[in-house]
């Protein structure tokens, strides 16, 4: 029995595996350093999920740190907090997921680490069913607190 000619197969799987890498490096969260911080102007913010709590107290940035939300794998999130532009220090972040089509969230709670200076870097986040989920953002400085949600398609 002879076996197919190996450079065909070669040929087509670096193909294909180039295909496959062009197609993951696609996001709508376009990839940047993760260690660089937001400046004081918005525009250090471009490429990141922005929104005002519900009652308006903060601005919260959000971004995954390898530029895409993948489903069904952990991922890690920064977070910036602002207060008119200027970073909000000194606050308490809780963060969790729900998918209200399926009426339950996430199977484990992401862990939160406080950076300093308005920045949390957040990890073990885990999106494990398609859908649409919500990011749930709370925000406390245990005297007023605030929430923002994000809408995310998996």
């Amino acid at each position: 029995m002879m076996a197919p000619p190996r450079p065909v197969f070669t040929l087509l799987g670096g193909c294909l595996i180039a295909l496959l890498g062009a197609c993951q490096s696609s996001s709508t969260v376009p990839e940047e350093p993760a260690n660089q911080p937001a400046a004081e102007n918005g525009d250090e913010l471009e490429g990141w999920n922005v929104a005002s709590g519900e009652a308006g107290l903060y601005q919260l940035a959000w971004r995954p740190v390898e530029g895409s939300v993948p489903r069904n794998e952990d991922f890690e999130l920064e977070v910036v907090l602002r207060r008119d532009g200027r970073p909000l220090p000194g606050m308490r972040l809780a963060v969790s997921g729900w998918m209200p089509a399926h009426g339950h969230g996430l199977v484990r709670e992401p862990v939160v680490t406080d950076l300093g200076d308005g920045r949390f870097a957040v990890e073990g986040v885990l999106l494990h069913m398609r859908g649409l989920w919500e990011l749930v953002f709370n925000v406390t400085d245990g005297v007023s607190a605030d929430s923002v949600r994000f809408e995310l398609q998996l």
